[in-house]
């Protein structure tokens, strides 16, 4: 059964703070997660509190304050109680003269006891770019490495690279490795996800992802790589209106060799750039069949006030 777990952040204390701490490998496609008895937790608390990418740490501003994490705790859904029971917590939790996050512990609930899981500890470069993040496992009463991520950026602060390790017991080995890929605007138009095998990278997957001169991402491709091509597997195909709405987010798979329709969301726009209406759509055999239709009001100030959905219901219905 699939765990259901409730986290509350707890002991928040005020003060400045830019953090800077970031998911890992293990977030893209989940091509970092392990199986049997050496497998650890790798949510994290970072996962908590709305923490970005490496590289994506918020301003250093002294007028501000923001809460520190200091604990967080989960609840796991008993079903024969019934009600919630105390999971697992993450604790320990320390930050650097500039306040991004070093390091924190993640413990089990067993029989009553705290039991040591993991530990995560960062490091940061002078512009607070986190460029490691070490994973170690509570292993006979001691921690021990197990996986090490590196973060590499280029000179407008866009993380390139992402390298990711595995601890032998004696030596760090390649894993896999993510890079990126921008265009003169800063914006990222590829990720190539590759495994080391054999003494060398092999690639495994990338995301193409091209934006019009305006800075709207036009398309979301994924491809695999089969033996010595990269083959397509999914795509999202976006258009926009002259003030830069997206107005139609079109889905679509690789079928023998062609792109075959799965469903598509259109919008509309008033003249203040508010979505009023939404309506989804799905592909059945060679015509488009209605999903829902919704709608969206505001009030003078554009806030919105009111969403309705209609299954089925069509602008005209």
């Amino acid at each position: 059964m699939k765990k259901a777990l409730l986290y509350a952040v707890l002991a928040l204390s005020l003060n400045v703070f830019a953090q800077n701490p970031q998911h890992g490998l293990e977030s893209i496609g989940n091509e970092r997660d392990r199986t049997g008895p050496a497998q650890i937790k790798t949510h994290g608390i970072q996962s908590l509190v709305d923490f970005t990418e490496a590289g994506g740490n918020q301003a250093y501003d002294p007028g501000t304050l923001i809460p520190i994490l200091d604990s967080s705790y989960g609840w796991q859904w008993d079903t024969i109680a019934p009600g919630w029971m105390i999971y697992d917590r993450e604790n320990n939790v320390v930050y650097d003269s500039k306040h991004n996050l070093q390091s924190y512990i993640m413990q089990d609930r067993e029989g009553g006891n705290w039991v040591n899981d993991a530990h995560y500890i960062y490091t940061y470069d002078a512009n607070n770019r986190t460029t490691t993040r070490l994973i170690q496992q509570w292993t006979a009463g001691a921690w021990v490495n197990y996986e090490l991520y590196t973060y590499t950026y280029d000179a407008n602060n866009n993380q390139t690279n992402s390298l990711g390790q595995d601890w032998t017991g004696t030596d760090w080995v390649n894993y896999d490795q993510v890079k990126y890929f921008y265009d003169s605007s800063n914006n990222r138009t590829n990720l190539l996800y590759q495994k080391w095998n054999s003494g060398a990278w092999k690639n495994s997957y990338q995301v193409v992802t091209p934006y019009d001169a305006n800075n709207n991402q036009m398309s979301y491709l994924y491809q695999t790589w089969q033996g010595d091509a990269w083959v397509n597997s999914f795509q999202n195909v976006y258009t926009y209106d002259v003030n830069n709405n997206q107005v139609s987010a079109l889905d679509q798979s690789w079928q023998n060799n062609s792109w075959v329709n799965i469903d598509m969301l259109t919008s509309t726009f008033d003249a203040t750039n508010n979505r009023i209406t939404e309506l989804d759509q799905s592909w059945q055999g060679s015509a488009w069949v209605n999903a829902f239709y919704g709608t969206f009001t505001y009030d003078a100030n554009n806030n919105l006030t009111h969403y309705l959905t209609n299954p089925g219901i069509t602008a005209a219905g």
